[in-house]
């Protein structure tokens, strides 16, 4: 019997022993995941600004057509001192191929 109890008091130190190595362990992986999640959580409003600049990009690519689809716009590319108006097929709304693929979205 005595043995028996020796044997399990044995366990139980070690135990006590891997469980004190484990906090600290813990402890030092708080920090780490602290910064990772302020890390995700300004990826996720960079990539909420880039969406709204895609969107309004889009808006702008939408009027750009519409005024050189109007008659009333067709000379503004005539003027002298101002560039030529730029074709609905130079915009790729929603692609923007400068951002990084792990930023962009479809």
């Amino acid at each position: 019997m005595v043995e028996l109890i020796n044997k399990d008091y044995a366990d139980f130190v070690n135990l006590s022993t891997n469980l004190v190595s484990m906090d600290k362990a813990l402890n030092q992986l708080s920090v780490p995941l602290g910064q990772l999640r302020e890390v995700l959580s300004l990826r996720s409003s960079v990539s909420e600004g880039i969406r709204a600049v895609d969107e309004r990009m889009c808006k702008q690519e939408d009027i750009r057509k519409e005024k050189a689809n109007s008659p009333h716009y067709g000379h503004a590319a005539a003027v002298p001192g101002r560039p030529a108006a730029r074709r609905a097929s130079d915009f790729q709304c929603g692609h923007h191929t400068a951002l990084p693929p792990d930023l962009r979205y479809n």
